[in-house]
């Protein structure tokens, strides 16, 4: 016995609405991330992190903390080494740090960067440049560095 055309057609386009409903990623909100779009994205970048810089294989440890605003964090004084007395603040998009153009302290030392996460959330690829002068001469010197999740 033979389906009618109706619920033939009907059954068809039941199955293609799952296929289709199941295929589809949910969109999150900016800052957020996860199934149930409810994981700051700053979340997997938090923590301790011990970092080897180069040139100069400069070895320390790093806090990244939430910051005030969403998508915000903030580096410890310690990064690059100690060059601050004040934080680094920076912002998180998906797997990516930002480190904007900025005067931590009230010296002449600037800092701009990136850094990216890996796919396992242990390790952060840096590269940033730390300038030191207002005026000219300025000193740039372009730094690269590995970071590894101490928790």
């Amino acid at each position: 016995m033979q389906m009618p055309k109706t619920q033939y057609f009907s059954a068809l386009a039941a199955i293609l609405f799952l296929m289709i409903a199941g295929s589809c990623t949910k969109l999150c909100n900016s800052g957020y991330e996860g199934s149930r779009c409810n994981v700051l994205t700053t979340t997997k970048f938090t923590g301790v992190w011990n970092a080897v810089d180069t040139p100069g294989n400069i070895t320390y440890k790093d806090t990244i903390s939430p910051g005030m605003a969403l998508g915000d964090i903030t580096l410890s004084t310690s990064f690059a080494g100690h060059h601050f007395n004040h934080v680094i603040n920076a912002s998180v998009a998906a797997d990516v740090i930002t480190i904007p153009w900025q005067k931590p302290d009230s010296a002449s030392n600037f800092v701009q960067g990136t850094g990216t996460l890996s796919t396992d959330e242990n390790n952060i690829s840096f590269s940033y440049q730390l300038i030191t002068g207002a005026d000219s001469p300025q000193v740039i010197t372009t730094y690269t560095g590995t970071w590894i999740r101490q928790n």
